[in-house]
């Protein structure tokens, strides 16, 4: 039998062995207490900020019991958008009614500690350390007083840093209201905020979906849609969204279109004093009545972040009025000033295939800053910009096209270049140049 080693002794060893048992002993059973007091703060100070960035999301508290290994707790979200209003009462069955709709009640078991809650658990995240995990059920309070459980399950997390994840399952349905229907099969929706409730970044994923209106019918194979947000010292959100779209079809009666994908990929982030945004657009293999098309659009745009915000601010303001931008009746001024604190805006890809030819466009226009005071004139005369356009001939065979572009056919805008009509402009110092023709500005009219 071997001896023990050297320096060790066996009953040195059992101690050791003791203490280690013991310690972990005591974690396992006076950790989660800590940890639900730790979590209980973490859900309050999320929902103190998410009040204080969004005052509409007015979640209050009904309950909150912590116990040692779990808690229970109930909150109300009232349901002072529209849209999300609209939404929930589609896919609850039995409720038909958006304006009905009052309040959204989430009812949460949270486990916290080392022992993770039954049923917690959903894949991979399931493993990742966490102050507390929650699975809430839904409930949708009408007007009446009447609870209707809303589909599907949301589990929460709240990490050891402080951020909280979000992970909703809604399990595949049917909804119906008047001539529109529509039918799914499950979707995933994602969101994770961070500890300071500052940073937002979410995922929607929809595995298939089939939407009549009418006589007017959709159906997608797949629906993806990442994006993120965080405020800017501005006064407004800046971040990213990506929405990517599987093969489907649109059928208008009449008609029908299909496609084998479709993407696009938008970004907006802070560059300085400035806003650098971008815009990705693709699209492959439409199929038409008329034969196959595909599209691919570049563009990135520079702006000064300050004068862009009243704006933006405008124009949330129209959308909420319902009136688009009727109501915003000071989007020239506005407009005027964000052009004359300077900015760039580039389109350096677009390329549309079409079964008669491909039409490319490029364009490039660079605002220095000017005095607002001198309108759209002033403006334009310190503006300098680069624009091209090439159309196949071969495309101006289809006789509604050519009768549209015989204008610019006429005027000499569409010059003959090979196979193609190419139109080429310039503008520098208040001077227009088309294909290499001066043409006057009517500023006087701006």
């Amino acid at each position: 039998m071997a001896a023990p080693s050297a320096g060790v002794s066996r009953p040195a060893m059992k101690r050791w062995l003791l203490v280690v048992l013991l310690g972990l002993a005591v974690l396992v059973l006076l950790a989660p207490g800590l940890i639900g007091m730790l979590a209980e703060r973490s859900i309050e100070r999320q929902l103190e900020l998410a009040g204080q960035q969004q005052p509409e999301l007015d979640v209050r508290t009904v309950r909150f019991e912590r116990g040692w290994f779990t808690s229970d707790g109930r909150h109300r979200l009232p349901l002072t958008d529209p849209a999300v209003a609209d939404l929930l009462c589609f896919v609850t069955p039995g409720a038909d009614d958006p304006a009905a709709a009052r309040v959204l009640i989430l009812t949460t078991r949270i486990g916290h500690g080392p022992l993770p809650v039954a049923g917690a658990d959903r894949g991979m995240a399931g493993l990742v350390p966490a102050l507390a995990t929650g699975v809430s059920t839904l409930e949708l309070e009408l007007d009446d007083g009447r609870r209707l459980p809303v589909p599907g399950t949301l589990l929460t997390r709240v990490t050891l840093t402080g951020t909280t994840t979000l992970d909703y399952r809604l399990p595949a349905g049917e909804g119906r209201r008047e001539d529109f229907s529509a039918g799914w099969q499950q979707a995933a929706i994602e969101a994770a905020v961070s500890a300071d409730g500052r940073r937002v970044d979410f995922r929607v994923a929809l595995d298939a979906a089939v939407i009549e209106d009418g006589a007017q019918r959709a159906a997608v194979d797949t629906l993806a849609i990442a994006g993120r947000s965080e405020p800017t010292a501005w006064g407004y959100a800046l971040g990213g969204l990506r929405v990517e779209v599987g093969a489907g079809t649109l059928n208008d009666g009449s008609s029908q279109v299909g496609w084998q994908g479709l993407a696009v990929v938008a970004n907006a982030d802070a560059a300085g004093s400035s806003v650098a945004a971008g815009l990705d657009v693709a699209v492959d293999g439409m199929a038409t009545a008329q034969g196959d098309w595909s599209l691919r659009l570049d563009a990135a745009a520079r702006l000064d972040g300050d004068a862009l915000g009243p704006l933006l601010r405008g124009l949330q303001r129209g959308l909420a009025n319902g009136g688009g931008l009727a109501p915003y009746t000071g989007i020239e001024a506005d407009a005027l000033r964000l052009a004359a604190a300077g900015g760039r805006l580039e389109l350096p890809g677009f390329a549309l295939d079409t079964p008669r030819g491909q039409v490319t466009a490029a364009l490039d226009l660079a605002l220095p800053q000017r005095d607002a005071g001198g309108g759209w004139p002033g403006i334009a005369l310190g503006a300098n910009a680069r624009a091209e356009l090439v159309l196949p001939r071969t495309l101006l065979q289809e006789p509604a096209l050519r009768e549209q572009l015989q204008a610019l056919l006429a005027g000499g805008f569409l010059v003959p270049d090979g196979d193609n009509y190419r139109l080429q402009a310039s503008l520098e110092q208040g001077i227009a140049t088309i294909n290499g023709a001066p043409l006057p500005l009517p500023l006087q009219q701006l």
